[in-house]
């Protein structure tokens, strides 16, 4: 069983991003008894000490292709994916050399459907975690999407996953709800009364292009690169390596999570009219240049992403009735302005086409008025360590450190003095000496001079304590129920109150023992908590009523 493990977390569930993102999967694997992946031959992989592991070589056992599938398709879906997880590559009995197998995170749409492989832990340093974040673009209503890891055994070398999630990014704004025909640089120019919303964030389109460059399309269509779907077309021709169209979305609100997909990027190989160049670039409230990250190329044959410019480069003549030129452009860092500038490296500056598909994105909730670069907290012995960076700070007094136990009641744990005014990135940390058993919610409560407050986004640890259990006072499972909830205790005399989403108690109990049954056939489906307390810790639990 896992010891002792760090989750870190913005709370998905209890925050404004519960507009834009749905948790599909969560698992820790520190029950060895998951079923939520599962090898695709008996003993390739095995749960064991909170992980899941490729097994071991033995012998002169020849090298074997292994996978660990998740177990149910993703159907019925009208968003992009995201999976998340650490990756780690360990040595068994001492051996030090580099353990290179390839390690994929493959999909496919439908029985039959083509796989898709994405290379992830490129880096092959041993006993080294990586955190791996793979996009999958869908974009549309899709059924069943399987997916699965896969790599090869190495004698005297094991790959683990862990902390595995899979989110769902529901599209925020479609281009099927526009009028085919319509031009965005028209419909939603900036004070325009009709533009266009991202979760309730306006979106300016402008537009500007070199005088070589001539449009043929720049509107809504459905004929330029069939889908199921209407996209955002432009044609042109006349454009260089440094003349081309310049696009520029600005947004009336921070926005975290901005994902979009460019549609057939590709060249021509017979002549040397078009090879196209697009070039995505973000801006920050500072104003600062923020590049595309995690983006997803469908076909790296066809398409090349240079992730130090933040651009996209056709390679192959590819049809565009197929998705096979397609990129998703996503943004790891908050944004308020996106610029998209589309060139053409041929010689003979033909026409040439490319589509803007769908947006997902949401508002920050109630951004710091510093420019907060990162929050993070992590477990060092019995004490938490929180830390956090600042990019720019203006009349900055102080940070409130704030704790919970159920990611709502937030209590005061102590103070750090702010910079007041600067340009500089600055670096903070607090260490919580008394973290309760469980998980421990913190935030950070900015203060100005003037007194104005602002919050933080809110980050989890989960903490063992002194209770023996890997959930701390108590193991609530299953986490997916129909009838019943059974809550397993490490001490007695504990108070158990049930709650809804919204925080209402519905129900407490008196425990005597070191387990309870809780009925749940009778509750509405939907999202509930499970409080454990002692009168001196309590901790929550959290399980989904189908």
């Amino acid at each position: 069983m896992k010891s002792l493990y760090t989750l870190i977390i913005a709370i998905l569930l209890l925050s404004s991003s519960t507009q834009a993102q749905h948790v599909l999967l969560s698992e820790n694997f520190s029950n060895s008894s998951q079923a939520n992946v599962v090898p695709s031959a008996a003993g390739a992989w095995v749960t064991r000490d909170g992980a899941l592991y490729t097994r071991q070589h033995s012998g002169n056992e020849t090298p074997a292709l292994i996978r660990a599938n998740v177990a149910k398709p993703v159907s019925a879906l009208d968003a992009d994916l995201r999976v998340r997880w650490t990756g780690f590559r360990e040595a068994n009995g001492g051996l030090m050399q580099q353990f290179d197998s390839e390690v994929f995170l493959c999909y496919k749409i439908g029985s039959n459907g083509v796989v898709r492989k994405i290379k992830v832990d490129a880096a092959n340093m041993l006993n080294t975690a990586v955190n791996n974040e793979v996009t999958i673009p869908l974009s549309d209503n899709y059924q069943n999407v399987h997916i699965y890891f896969e790599t090869t055994t190495a004698k005297g070398y094991s790959y683990r996953i862990d902390n595995l999630e899979i989110l769902a990014f529901p599209n925020m704004f479609k281009w099927s709800m526009r009028t085919l025909g319509e031009n965005p640089f028209v419909v939603s120019a900036p004070k325009a009364a009709t533009a266009y919303l991202l979760n309730e964030a306006t979106m300016s389109w402008t537009m500007t292009k070199e005088s070589s460059v001539t449009h043929e399309t720049v509107a809504v269509s459905n004929t330029q690169h069939p889908r199921t779907s209407q996209s955002f077309s432009i044609v042109q021709a006349g454009a260089s390596k440094t003349e081309g169209t310049h696009i520029k979305i600005q947004f009336s609100a921070m926005m975290a999570d901005v994902s979009f997909n460019i549609l057939d990027i590709d060249r021509t190989m017979t002549t040397n009219q078009f090879k196209d160049s697009v070039v995505v670039t973000g801006v920050n409230n500072a104003g600062k240049v923020v590049l595309a990250t995690n983006s997803f190329v469908r076909n790296a044959a066809n398409t090349a992403f240079n992730p130090k410019a933040s651009s996209f480069v056709g390679l192959n003549d590819v049809n565009n009735s197929t998705d096979q030129g397609d990129v998703t452009v996503v943004f790891a860092e908050e944004i308020k302005e996106i610029n998209i500038s589309y060139y053409n490296q041929g010689r003979d500056k033909g026409r040439q086409a490319i589509s803007i598909g769908n947006f997902n994105g949401y508002q920050t909730a109630s951004p710091l008025p510093v420019e907060l670069a990162w929050f993070k907290g992590a477990m060092q012995g019995n004490t938490t360590q929180l830390t956090w960076s600042t990019a720019s700070e203006v009349n900055n007094e102080k940070f409130v450190v704030e704790r919970s136990q159920d990611g709502r009641s937030f209590s005061r744990i102590g103070e750090v003095a702010g910079r007041g005014n600067s340009s500089e990135t600055v670096a903070y940390a607090f260490t919580d000496a008394n973290p309760a058993s469980g998980t421990n919610y913190y935030r950070l409560r900015q203060v100005d001079f003037d007194g104005a407050e602002k919050f933080s986004k809110i980050v989890a640890v989960q903490f063992k304590g002194k209770y023996g259990l890997s959930g701390g006072m108590a193991k609530v499972y299953p986490t997916l129920a129909a009838s019943e909830v059974n809550v397993s205790l490490d001490l007695s005399n504990a108070q158990v109150a049930v709650l809804d989403a919204s925080g209402r108690q519905l129900s407490q109990h008196s425990v005597a023992g070191q387990s309870l049954v809780l009925p749940v056939t009778h509750l509405q489906p939907g999202l509930y908590f499970v409080k454990v307390y002692n009168g001196q810790q309590q901790e929550t639990h959290r399980f989904v009523k189908q």
